[in-house]
């Protein structure tokens, strides 16, 4: 990975804000910078995104990392539903939601007087719908991955030599749970968490799990080879489930697919 060490060589000096969301591919930006900041001080701060979007358990995973390399974190909290268009979850959600998200960060960078703002998205991720990067470009927000060329096969094998990561699935956010069009509502999305939260007592860490909202229906998507966990521990779900809200619970047999309702 010479070329992202060049890249961000080239950068450091002027100051960096890293827009930091604890999955793999800021990850890597992360463990970069860190390592180049052990041979020579340069002005970095860690910046995360707080708002009824992300998990609770995302923000404390967070926490607890950056905690661990003595870094300042910076958590600012959005409200995404102060973006009217927002709350009936349009197809451009994640353009809006990503210029406001990236729209604080940049005003907090410039209070730190620092010039460059980095984030994780990867040249894999040209392959699906991603209406956010218009956002990130309007912005002059930089993706050394994209620029470079950096696939996500890539990044996980980068994250595989890093005793300190444990590579986990992606955490996108809560907006996605529910149709297009939707209004989105804050118990609603907390009814999602906490469901997600409670399949993953059952669902090994290292596979992915959603809960599809449709007005009272909640669709569980696992990856097939889960199906016999969630059948085993049907009656606790239901149970837990049904106290959240849900009036029908039930089992996509298509299993997980990555944005679903896109």
């Amino acid at each position: 990975m010479e070329l992202l060490y060049t890249y961000l060589e080239k950068i450091k000096k002027e100051g960096i804000a890293l827009a930091y969301s604890g999955g793999m591919d800021s990850s890597m930006l992360l463990f970069a910078l860190v390592k180049m900041r052990e041979k020579e001080e340069f002005p970095l701060e860690i910046v995360t995104i707080d708002s009824i979007f992300q998990k609770k358990s995302d923000i404390e995973f967070i926490k607890n990392f950056i905690n661990k390399f003595n870094l300042p974190l910076q958590i600012i909290t959005i409200n995404p539903f102060a973006i009217k268009e927002l709350k009936n979850n349009p197809r451009n959600r994640c353009y809006l939601c990503k210029k406001q998200m990236f729209t604080a960060i940049k005003n907090y960078a410039k209070e730190k007087n620092l010039k460059h703002i980095l984030e994780g998205t990867n040249s894999s991720d040209l392959n699906s719908y991603r209406p956010g990067i218009a956002a990130l470009k309007e912005l002059h927000i930089k993706s050394p991955l994209l620029e470079l060329g950096i696939k996500k096969t890539e990044v996980i094998e980068y994250l595989k030599n890093e005793k300190n990561y444990v590579i986990k699935p992606p955490s996108p956010c809560l907006a996605t749970r529910f149709n297009y069009g939707e209004i989105l509502k804050e118990k609603n999305l907390n009814a999602v968490y906490l469901a997600e939260e409670k399949l993953g007592k059952f669902i090994p860490q290292d596979k992915s799990n959603r809960v599809r909202m449709e007005k009272n229906l909640a669709r569980i998507e696992v990856t097939p080879d889960c199906f016999e966990i969630i059948m085993k521990n049907k009656e606790e779900i239901i149970e837990s489930f049904k106290n959240l809200g849900f009036k029908f619970i039930t089992l996509d047999l298509q299993g997980f697919t990555s944005g679903g309702f896109d």
